[in-house]
């Protein structure tokens, strides 16, 4: 049951941890404009500490100043009837451990380096930006691809600013990934998050850096082996310069190998498309740590009655979230019309809903409404518009080439 909180509407809990419980919310705005987050809901117990109140703020000031298409975005860092919140994107995917666990076999080298790039553009900004950040924390756990193949970096809880003096009492982090000059020395600096960059990228692959000597008989290019082997260098003189140059030496290697013609992200969407078959098994997945969004335009509009539509706000991206007691579940997905299609056989689709749902082409997940402009081959094509708390609705479309045809349906 839906309650309000502040200026959100919680909508459904989707974790519940010893620190905090986390619901999927709606932020209401003018006109009917509607945008899903994550609320993440401190517990009182939890906030009253002041050391554990003082790193929720450090992260929050770091993570709120932060914009870049592979991080995840922090919205707000508030305090609601007595509860420390943060409210973030929302995102719809897996982290890499999970994508190890369920598809290891599948994920091929050529997919590694794609994530690699996506995980070495978020560092790059992160240490090219003034002031410069380290996030500490690369990881599996850290780590997501979006079911629409989007890399995100996520979880900010012990990033500091570079000019910051590294802490040497205690040991955070998780100890898998860091590098030597860490673990003995209590040092990190951007060589370091090269080291664990590398780990990360091995571990993709199967192996950790003491047998990554077996890549040898595996089907993986010399140039990438060797990448990697630098990477994880123990001295970090040995390493790459920046992350940078590593992304190029990846980009070379793949470029010499890889004979496709799909980009990154269509790759990576792929992926997941086959490691994911089942729609039903996203709708379980709990995206505690994960709430991110990507950025989409939004506005709301009903183009039958004229309404200009409104300017373009940052809005979000993706939410799967099925339910399980629909009376039928989308057929598996299908191609969107022909393979080979010419550009004047293309028609747009713009969805709009109230409230704000999930929706799916011949059960091919598009997005969160509202959707603008989305490029479909002509064809006739089942759509389902899912909200939040399971209801549904179930229409027809034909799409016609060179044409461009608006739905806004109201959910009950």
């Amino acid at each position: 049951m839906s309650r309000t909180f502040g200026p959100y509407l919680l909508e459904k809990k989707i974790a519940d941890g010893g620190m905090a419980e986390v619901f999927l919310a709606t932020k209401n705005g003018a006109d009917g404009w509607q945008k899903p987050v994550v609320v993440k809901r401190i517990l009182p117990a939890y906030a009253d500490r002041r050391e554990f109140r003082q790193m929720l703020f450090k992260e929050a000031s770091i993570t709120t100043t932060l914009s870049h298409p592979n991080i995840a975005h922090m919205y707000d860092y508030v305090e609601i009837d007595g509860y420390l919140c943060i409210v973030a994107e929302y995102l719809s995917g897996r982290d890499l451990h999970d994508v190890v666990l369920r598809g290891n076999k599948l994920i091929g080298w050529e997919n590694v380096v794609h994530i690699g790039c996506g995980v070495l553009d978020a560092l790059h900004y992160l240490h090219t930006r003034k002031p410069s950040v380290l996030h500490r924390d690369i990881s599996l756990h850290n780590l997501l691809i979006t079911y629409d193949g989007v890399v995100k970096l996520i979880d900010f809880g012990i990033a500091r600013y570079a000019t910051e003096s590294e802490s040497t009492s205690g040991f955070r982090g998780k100890r898998r990934f860091m590098p030597p000059e860490y673990l003995h020395k209590r040092e990190y600096t951007v060589h370091s998050e090269l080291y664990s960059t590398g780990v990360l990228l091995l571990n993709l692959l199967g192996v950790e850096v003491e047998t990554a000597a077996r890549l040898a008989q595996q089907d993986v290019p010399v140039e990438l082996r060797n990448i990697l082997q630098r990477a994880t260098q123990a001295n970090p003189q040995k390493r790459h310069p920046d992350v940078a140059a590593m992304k190029q030496e990846l980009l070379d290697c793949l470029s010499a190998h890889c004979r496709s013609d799909s980009g990154p992200q269509r790759c990576l969407q792929q992926l997941m498309a086959t490691i994911y078959v089942d729609t039903a098994s996203r709708q379980h997945q709990s995206l505690v740590e994960t709430a991110i969004l990507e950025q989409r335009r939004s506005a709301f509009t009903n183009r039958s009655s004229l309404q200009l539509f409104a300017a373009a706000i940052g809005v979000m991206l993706l939410s799967v979230l099925y339910p399980s007691s629909m009376a039928r579940e989308p057929q598996p997905a299908k191609p969107l019309g022909p393979t080979a299609v010419v550009e004047e056989m293309r028609g747009l689709i713009n969805v709009n809903s109230h409230p704000w749902s999930s929706v799916y082409l011949n059960g091919n997940f598009l997005g969160v409404t509202p959707l603008f402009d989305v490029e479909v081959p002509q064809g006739d094509y089942l759509l389902h518009m899912v909200t939040a708390d399971g209801q549904r609705r179930e229409l027809p479309l034909h799409v016609k080439p060179g044409a461009e045809l608006s739905l806004f349906e109201k959910i009950h």
